[in-house]
């Protein structure tokens, strides 16, 4: 693996061009587009290694020309093939919670103790989810997630049959119903985390983070890069588990799904679609 400084922007001056030629720097992404209107636009990347002694230059490019920029981390096969933990992001989507103007009040605990208003952390689940009898779906994804939420798991009852079987550990399963009715949904399963880790976020200095000015709590600002988590944290009687850490911006509040190679050997195995796993680094 790697870690890498990406930045960009569109329509770049010709100056910008001229500035990372005069740094060597002569593989940026440079690419050019007409519209229908006859309009070119113009869009530049520039991806550059956090050990190459160029690097401060380019954070001063990107402050002096206002581009985008993030840190990201790049994985290869051997990474991949090592990693006895993954974290798990969900990239298939299953519709809006409802109802849509209270599904918080309807699902969670807000009067929980540990629940914050202003920063969305320390949320308690405390009922099903609901969703629109017509949500969307596609008949081939086997996992996804609700529009907001982005720890909460949902999986088709064959799915929740397999893990059962496998003998998937630290999961139960709560059914999703139709919003407006009692009414379960036979194929849109909620995989409940029996575990949630303790501090264990190793590499805290590497994202950026905002602390709520009314819990006092801190949240990190998730980014491409890899986490490095305290090797002790993990045993080997979990598959899935949710950090102690608080992530997102804002309201946004959310813990990071980890999950262990044994799951993700089944997830592979099964050719289950609407997970992508990332390696983690325990330490």
């Amino acid at each position: 693996m790697r870690d890498y400084y990406s930045a960009h922007t569109l329509n770049p001056p010709s100056a910008l061009e001229a500035e990372l030629i005069a740094l060597g720097l002569y593989d940026y992404e440079y690419k050019e587009k007409t519209l229908g209107s006859g309009v070119i636009t113009s869009f530049i990347r520039i991806k550059i290694p956090i050990d190459d002694s160029r690097l401060p230059d380019i954070l001063g490019l990107k402050q002096k020309y206002q581009l985008l920029g993030t840190y990201y981390t790049e994985f290869d096969d051997d990474d991949y093939a090592d990693a006895t933990w993954l974290e798990a992001e969900i990239v298939s989507w299953i519709g809006y919670p409802k109802p849509e103007n209270s599904w918080q009040e309807v699902t969670y605990d807000l009067t929980h103790p540990d629940y914050c208003r202003k920063c969305g952390a320390g949320f308690v689940q405390i009922n099903p989810f609901r969703f629109a009898k017509s949500h969307e779906r596609g008949k081939t994804i086997h996992f996804c997630q609700p529009g907001w939420v982005y720890d909460a798991l949902f999986v088709r009852s064959r799915v929740k049959d397999e893990l059962t079987t496998q003998g998937i550990k630290s999961i139960d399963f709560l059914p999703a119903i139709e919003a407006g009715s009692k009414k379960s949904f036979e194929d849109v399963i909620q995989i409940l985390f029996g575990h949630v880790m303790g501090p264990a976020l190793l590499n805290t200095e590497d994202f950026p983070s905002e602390v709520c000015t009314q819990c006092q709590r801190r949240k990190w600002v998730p980014m491409k890069r890899v986490n490095r988590f305290n090797r002790t944290s993990f045993s080997d009687q979990l598959d899935m588990v949710l950090t102690h850490e608080w992530f997102g911006s804002g309201a946004l509040a959310y813990r990071k799904i980890l999950v262990s190679r044994r799951f993700a050997e089944l997830l592979q195995e099964r050719r289950w679609r609407g997970l992508r796993l990332r390696p983690i680094v325990l330490e």
